[in-house]
């Protein structure tokens, strides 16, 4: 069975909000908790360009052939910053054994003040290669990421 409505413009965060919570009442935790599947957890120190063009031989990736996510616990957050045009990313440059990684977290943005000052994270993330100016390096592109 189907159904339509209509909500004006300036209703619609006053409708979200009862929407999310009338949903409470019908929905278990498994649909409302936003989970994350990991492939495998690896040190930094295991992170390659070889290992990312293996990776690359199980293209194409996506509904039905997810790019593989990794986790890397104990993460040192060294330094980062809000970029993008609404500011509403995350730039971060972290460390874990001894290597150092940049990583940019999509639409993570108001994590800012909670990662500052030297936190240690966990991290999830796909691999991704950077190319900039004829080099290339290796990034991570966060999933998602809590403190230790």
């Amino acid at each position: 069975m189907a159904a339509g409505f209509s909500v004006k413009t300036e209703d619609l965060a006053v409708f979200a909000e009862e929407f999310v919570k009338a949903s409470e009442n019908f929905l278990g935790d498994e649909v409302t908790e936003k989970t994350v599947e990991v492939d495998m957890e690896v040190g930094f120190d295991s992170l390659s360009l070889e290992l990312l063009s293996e990776l690359d031989k199980f293209e194409p990736t996506g509904i039905g052939n997810p790019r593989a996510v990794f986790v890397t616990s104990g993460v040192e957050v060294l330094d980062g910053k809000l970029v993008g045009s609404e500011m509403k990313h995350l730039k971060l440059y972290v460390r874990q054994g001894g290597v150092e990684m940049s990583a940019i977290a999509f639409n993570m943005g108001h994590m800012y003040s909670t990662l500052t000052g030297n936190n240690i994270v966990d991290i999830a993330y796909n691999l991704e290669l950077n190319e900039w100016n004829g080099r290339k390096k290796l990034e991570l592109k966060v999933k998602d990421l809590k403190i230790s």
